[in-house]
């Protein structure tokens, strides 16, 4: 039955139900801070994953940036950038180890006279179809777009007489691509001279003999001599 009856708490009621309303707040404000702390843990967890959203898709775009950056957009080679660093790092390697180096420029003939006739459209089709006969015949070496239709080759550790014979190859393959328009190349090679060459000398020979195959009647490969 229900007591109706008005009754007084004693001193210890009292105090125990002044302690329970005490524990009931404490356990009410641990339950909101709790809420909030689940949620700014949630809110952190967002963050940090946004952040290392954005941070991966900065580090694609900057790979894509500096591939960019060494890469040809024509023919899908590597630059004359990249062509410069490898340059550099191949002659401070051969001069370390003792071993040879050679250099070789290679120029398409009559390049311009392909543009005028034919369109510059198919004369950058005809540079795309050198370059991979290039890159699919290099034998280990380092082929590079030089600019223009020039196209640079670094064959590391190849003796003059095998760099000679290497770039008669391309030279041939180019010749006997199929293609629509008959193209060949001249090329000039040069070997790294232990009595000082550098990567400015190295080049200014290679293209010295380039230019003494065209002068030659082109189609040819010449090779500098030593100085």
């Amino acid at each position: 039955m229900i007591d109706h009856e008005p009754r007084s708490l004693t001193v210890f009621q009292s105090e125990a139900l002044l302690g329970l309303s005490r524990q009931v707040s404490a356990l009410l404000e641990l339950r909101r801070t709790s809420r909030r702390l689940q949620r700014e843990l949630l809110d952190r967890d967002w963050y940090e994953a946004k952040l290392k959203e954005q941070q991966s898709e900065l580090e694609r775009e900057n790979a894509e940036l500096a591939e960019q950056s060494r890469t040809d957009a024509l023919t899908g080679l590597p630059n004359r950038r990249s062509l410069g660093i490898e340059l550099a790092s191949a002659l401070e390697s051969a001069r370390a180890d003792g071993t040879q180096l050679a250099f070789a420029l290679v120029d398409v003939d009559h390049f311009k006279t392909v543009n005028d006739l034919h369109g510059h459209a198919e004369g950058d089709r005809t540079l795309v179809a050198i370059a991979h006969q290039l890159q699919a015949h290099r034998a280990g070496a380092f082929v590079a777009r030089y600019g223009g239709e020039e196209f640079a080759i670094l064959m590391p550790r190849v003796s003059m007489a095998s760099a000679r014979l290497q770039c008669e190859f391309l030279r041939e393959s180019v010749q006997s691509l199929v293609s629509n328009i008959p193209v060949t190349v001249s090329i000039g090679v040069a070997v790294l001279d232990r009595r000082g060459d550098d990567v400015a000398a190295l080049c200014a020979r290679a293209d010295r003999a380039l230019y003494a195959a065209k002068r030659a009647g082109r189609n040819r490969v010449e090779v500098a001599a030593p100085r």
